[in-house]
């Protein structure tokens, strides 16, 4: 298990309330830190290790605030919001600041700690023994058990280790207990005695603008997410392949810095993200333009084996991690202090599959066009698809068949892939449970690799499966992908 004293190169930061009951907790905390900042009483209230940059600290009487992470908040701003008031008020000012990053107040003994909505900057809270009820909270959920005294929770790890893409609400529970996340939308309030409570300090805006003002706000969203990365450095890098890049890149090329842009070229015969970053530099001025050959890059699960990275949960991207860093080690070598990249940009606006079961009974001539875009563009059963769709169980019902269905038999094949026959993932089982798609045999599997735009074609790996509920005696899994 990793914690404080296992993350001697990661940044990381503890929240004390103000109150003598947590004393020995931050002396546990104390000798693995690099940074301290105290309550106006003196106790401790933030401990941790992070870069200085990283860091805009102000004292407004008895308030104090920290914002922390990637920002452009200076401390004239900072002051403005820790003499709002109230907590509330704080929080409500600091909302308007671009970036990514925590936002940390405290005033008269009470304490606001509050992430971001998507879930990069979490927050992680903690009822420790023998403290009469007080919190701890963190930005990280292994040094917060390791100094709350938190046990690994195997059968969450198990989980974890199963799918890392897993379903809600499994994603909202930690690998150890005790140790909670604090979803999103919400912020985490501590009164003197570290007593928690959370309230709303997010929620989704009305879908009433039109298409062209929506246009105009995420463009200046964009612009001043990355003024706030990229503000007073004279070079900065930047991935250049697919849109959300590419808008990214452009953005950043626009306010003037000196950008060094990389596009990593790819195996498949299709992939064209090097003619399209070719295109945009050749548009734009003061990028400088870098083309990975496709052999450079690692593959997946290159040095698997030897990961070291500090992290406080299992992670998807950890296979692919040296592939990612490659482009981004050759960009610190050019001198790049910041790299720039369009993560973030699918989930944002490419629309997942799963909502379309929800749609249905309120838009269904809506919903029955995505589901045929994304049956198509997935190459799903449409007969499992639309089985799923019509399934109208209650989500908790579905996830516990699903769960159920984890240890069921696969059925057989009801036939076998010949060389010359249409190109078939899983072939559907009997009908009626176990509802599993059948084992992936040497005779059983696609011939060559998806050409979905966002394919890893290097990997020949398949796009995601359909997340919508299954019905009883279709696969709750993964539908056949046959078209």
């Amino acid at each position: 298990m990793t914690g404080p004293s296992s993350t001697a190169g990661a940044c990381w930061f503890l929240v004390f309330p103000d109150t003598d009951a947590v004393a020995a907790l931050a002396a546990r905390a104390r000798p693995c830190a690099t940074r301290e900042i105290a309550h106006p009483s003196g106790r401790p209230w933030l401990i941790g290790r992070w870069p200085d940059h990283a860091l805009t600290s102000v004292a407004c009487g008895p308030a104090r605030l920290a914002v922390l992470g990637q920002h452009a908040v200076t401390e004239e701003e900072a002051e403005h919001a820790a003499c709002a008031g109230s907590l509330e008020a704080a929080d409500a000012y600091a909302s308007r600041w671009a970036g990514s990053h925590h936002l940390i107040a405290s005033l008269d003994g009470r304490t606001l700690v509050r992430g971001t909505v998507t879930g990069i900057r979490s927050v992680f809270a903690a009822q420790v023994p023998g403290t009469h009820g007080a919190h701890l909270v963190c930005d990280r959920a292994d040094v917060l058990a390791d100094v709350a005294g938190a046990d690994l929770d195997e059968a969450r790890l198990a989980v974890h280790l199963l799918s890392p893409g897993i379903l809600h609400p499994l994603t909202t529970q930690t690998v150890w207990r005790g140790v909670d996340v604090v979803p999103g939308d919400r912020r985490v309030l501590l009164d003197r005695d570290g007593r928690l409570r959370t309230s709303r300090c997010w929620s989704p805006p009305p879908a009433e603008l039109p298409l062209a003002e929506g246009a105009r706000l995420v463009r200046e969203r964009l612009a001043d997410a990355v003024a706030a990365r990229i503000t007073g450095r004279e070079l900065v890098s930047a991935d250049l392949g697919g849109v959300d890049s590419t808008a990214v890149v452009a953005t950043a090329a626009r306010t003037g810095a000196k950008t060094v842009a990389y596009t990593a070229a790819v195996h498949d015969v299709l992939g064209d993200d090097v003619a399209h970053a070719r295109r945009t530099v050749e548009s734009l001025d003061a990028v400088e333009h870098h083309v990975v050959p496709a052999t450079a890059v690692p593959l997946t699960f290159d040095r698997v084996d030897a990961l070291d990275d500090d992290l406080d949960t299992p992670s998807l991207y950890a296979v692919n991690r040296h592939r990612r860093m490659y482009i981004i080690e050759r960009a610190a070598e050019r001198g790049s202090p910041v790299h720039l990249s369009g993560m973030g940009g699918d989930e944002l606006f490419s629309g997942a599959s799963a909502h379309v079961h929800g749609l249905l009974a309120r838009h269904p001539r809506t919903a029955w066009r995505l589901a045929r875009g994304f049956t198509s563009r997935h190459r799903w059963s449409r007969r499992t698809a639309i089985a799923q769709l019509l399934d109208r169980r209650p989500y908790g019902s579905w996830l516990a068949r699903a769960a159920h269905d984890l240890t069921s038999p696969n059925p057989p094949c009801r036939s076998r892939c010949s060389p010359g026959a249409p190109r078939r993932d899983c072939p559907r089982g009997p009908p009626g449970p176990p509802s599993r798609p059948c084992a992936r045999s040497s005779r059983c599997r696609p011939r060559t690799p998806s050409r979905s735009p966002r394919a890893t074609a290097d990997t020949g790996s398949w796009p995601p499966c359909a997340p919508w509920p299954a019905s009883p005696g279709t696969s709750s899994r993964c539908p056949s992908r046959s078209a």
